[in-house]
Formats: structure tokens, sequence, C-alpha cells
């Protein structure tokens, strides 16, 4: 079984393994589902925890593994995870460039192809608040690259939400799951009911 999202190039299924003998990153949860349908927030950041805590999430500048004690950056549109030194030579490159006449413009994430303006250079946990977060213990429960607090990042899914609460999970890889609070609302002329998030 291949896994054809990048058109002409045959990545092996997660399944299957490398010559390395450890799992390949099948980078199946942060990918689009079908046509425009995007994988649920919840999935997405529970398959991330499971392959970084696993240790076969791969960086998919460089294809080596991601260990708990390398530096990484994780994308805040598509949450896939890089190693910090991988993603600072992609922005580097001219194939990341948004505009080849204009390089002040920025760079594209490699999985995405969401601008940037800034390039990482400081390694954070998922939710920024912690910079060089510590290496996991043998044993402990944390996920790598983790604060082990709480997340705290906003749950309004786009700038023009009112929702102002904040994410409960403890600091995760990927998105933040949906608000939970909704509220009944009416259209103006009062004929059809609709759930709004917070």
């Amino acid at each position: 079984m291949y896994d054809m999202s990048v058109p002409g190039i045959k990545m092996k299924a997660e399944n299957e393994g490398d010559r390395r003998g450890h799992k390949r990153s099948s980078h199946s949860a942060t990918q689009k589902k079908g046509r425009g349908k995007q994988v649920m927030p919840s999935l997405q950041s529970s398959e991330l925890t499971e392959q970084l805590t696993s240790g076969s999430y791969s960086c998919m500048v460089c294809c080596d593994r991601v260990r708990d004690r390398d530096a990484v950056w994780s994308c805040k549109e598509c949450h896939h995870v890089f190693h910090l030194g991988c993603i600072g030579k992609w922005a580097a490159a001219p194939a990341s460039l948004v505009s080849e006449k204009e390089p002040s413009e920025g760079w594209r994430c490699p999985a995405c192809q969401n601008p940037s303006d800034v390039v990482p250079t400081v390694y954070k946990c998922y939710c920024g608040k912690l910079i060089n977060p510590r290496p996991r213990a043998r044993g402990e429960l944390t996920v790598p690259h983790s604060c082990g607090e709480l997340c705290g990042r906003s749950l309004a899914r786009n700038p023009l939400s009112s929702c102002q609460h904040k994410c409960q999970l403890l600091c995760h890889p990927g998105p933040c799951p949906p608000c939970p609070v909704t509220v009944n609302r009416s259209c103006p002329c009062g004929r059809q009911k609709y759930q709004v998030s917070g």
C-alpha cells in the first residue's frame, strides 16, 4: 500500500517501515482527505502525539526521525513538525521563497505552503510558552517537545470569531479541539435556528 499524496512520488505506508527499522511517518494526520475534507483536529493531534512519542515521526525536509532531544518547529497552519535546523535551511532555499523576485516577502512551509515572514530560530514547546523544553525522562508520559502545562491557545477558528475560550489540554502537537461551548441562535427572520461556537 502506498501513499500517493505527492504526485509522482511513492512513499511507503506507515506499517511498512524503512531500511533503518523504524516506522515512516505517513503524515496522514495532517493531510486533507478527499476533496477539501480536513482531518478532524482531535485525530490529527492524537496521531501526531502517537508518532512523536513512539519515535516514528519523520521530518519532511530531511526524512529522518524526529527524536525527543531534537529541537523542532511546528507550522501553526498545518501543524507538521520539522527539525528546527531543517526548517531554517528550507526557509533559506530559493524553492521556499514566496516570490523569487522579492525574497523579503518571506518563505513557505514545505507541507502546506503557508507563507511566513520570520524564519524560526528558537526552539519552543507547541503552545509557545517555554523556550527549549527539556527532553522527556525515560518512562515520562508527557508528549515530546511539550512543556507539560495547559496549552492555553485560543479556540477561535478564525480572526472574526467571538470565541474567547482557551484550550484546556496539556501542551500538545496539532490543532486544538473546537470550542465545546455552543449557543443556539436564530436567523434575523426567525425561521431557522443554528448552533454557534462560543
